[in-house]
Parts: C-alpha cells; structure tokens; sequence
C-alpha cells in the first residue's frame, strides 16, 4: 500500500511540474533605480534581446512557447525595482540567468501584477549598455537610450 501511495505522489508531481515551465527566485537580476515616483506600486517586466531568451519576473510561467498571462511581476517602490532574471532555453526550460555580458533590454512598466502586455504604461530600452556580471546589472532610469509611453 505505501509503495502504491509513493507512486501515486509522484504521478501527481509529475503532472502538476509537466503542465508548464515555471522558474523561480534564486538567479540574476536587474536593478532599475530612479524611477519616477508615478510609477511606484505597479509592476516591471524585463525583456532582453542580447543575452539571447533572458526575461525578467518575480516568477515566469512559459506556456505555447510564450510568456503567460500567469507570470508574476516584480513590483516598483520608492522608485527601484530589483528584477529577478532567467533564460529560456530552445527546449522551453527556464533557468536562472548568471552569465557574463553586455545586453540591450527593454524593461516594461506594467500596471498588473501578472504580465498583461496591454497593461503596459511605459517602457525603457537600453540598447547594448547594460553589462551582466554573474547575472547582475545596476542601471538608472534616466540612463535609458529609448524611452515610451503606450
């Protein structure tokens, strides 16, 4: 009977862990300080084109090869938002970002807590400027190359 409760358990991981990739807690982040007061209490997303696949959330849920509407975002106060970071891998795996290099990102301020692109209020691009060191990079919202509202 234990030995059937056991696989039972398990069965039941399996599916719970086979149903999306989740990462979270635990890797890299980006640090964006200075952001006008406005902006406190609502939420930041990272998206990277250079190191190729990182994103950036409090927790990411990748479902049909896209970032899900069940993502958790990082929230902003006083003006900073330290912004866990991860690689999605051509597999669909989603791993703690570490690396070493020089990126170009776009950070979204969104005004949800989970990622809602039509919820999003402004963004800032950093066209190659941002430079990882084992997964960590510090910028200043008025250091950005590009800035929009939508």
């Amino acid at each position: 009977m234990a030995k059937k409760s056991f696989r039972m358990g398990l069965l039941v991981m399996m599916v719970v862990f086979g149903m999306s990739v989740v990462g979270c807690g635990g890797g890299g982040t980006f640090t964006l300080t200075n952001i006008p007061t406005n902006y406190n209490g609502m939420y930041a997303f990272l998206d990277g084109d250079k190191p190729r696949g990182i994103i950036g959330a409090k927790k990411i849920n990748i479902e049909d090869g896209s970032v899900s509407s069940t993502s958790i975002l990082t929230k902003i106060s006083n003006g900073k938002v330290e912004i866990p970071l991860w690689v999605v891998r051509d597999s669909g795996n989603v791993e703690n970002y570490s690396g070493n290099d020089k990126g170009e990102i776009e950070v979204w301020i969104i005004d949800s807590e989970t990622y809602d692109s039509s919820k999003r209020k402004f963004c800032v691009t950093f066209d190659g400027s941002v430079i990882f060191s084992n997964g960590k990079a510090i910028k200043s919202f008025h250091e950005a190359d590009y800035s929009r509202d939508f």
